[in-house]
């Protein structure tokens, strides 16, 4: 079995309809080193991996220097992608997009969600050792959302730097039993 462990990004400066890869905000950076005693106390030092977006790689940041180790960087662990969304200029269309994603249904998105959640669920089957992964709400919804046959975008609320710990058990990711 392997364990893999889970963390949401801390609180970013900007939310999706301002930017695209916002930086952490200054409360997204102390939860960033709180999350990271709590997993240093929690955890044995294990392989960090990080969403390529800054504020993953930010709250990453301090776990990797507690425990002398560098972050990986996964492309498969990156946000949910939003399609035709506008671009920054035009926040409340952003806003519209985001909202219509989060109240839907995976099996009626465009394939280019299906396709993303697709290459993440398997990029997690297919680890083969224990790892904290640092990425974003959807990505952690995607994950519990198949692990408990829900095909909803939004199945759970994960907190800003809280661990959720997974398993994966013969290609299959499921619940961590310990």
């Amino acid at each position: 079995m392997v364990r893999v462990v889970f963390v949401r990004h801390g609180k970013s400066q900007l939310g999706f309809d301002h930017s695209l890869d916002s930086p952490l905000s200054p409360a997204g950076l102390d939860q960033a080193k709180t999350g990271a005693e709590d997993i240093a106390r929690r955890f044995a030092p294990m392989p960090i991996l990080s969403s390529p977006l800054l504020r993953a790689r930010q709250t990453a940041q301090p776990l990797a220097a507690r425990w002398g180790d560098a972050v990986s960087i996964e492309p498969a662990l990156t946000e949910i992608p939003v399609p035709d969304a506008p671009g920054v200029d035009d926040p409340a269309g952003r806003r519209s997009c985001l909202n219509a994603l989060l109240a839907g249904h995976y099996g009626r998105m465009p394939a280019e969600v299906q396709a993303w959640r697709s290459r993440l669920l398997s990029f997690v089957a297919a680890l083969d050792r224990d790892c904290v992964a640092f990425t974003h709400y959807l990505t952690i919804n995607a994950i519990v959302g198949a692990i408990d046959g829900d095909d909803r975008v939004v199945v759970c609320d994960p907190p800003h730097c809280v661990p959720w710990e997974f398993a994966v058990e013969g290609g299959v990711v499921v619940r961590n039993k310990r």
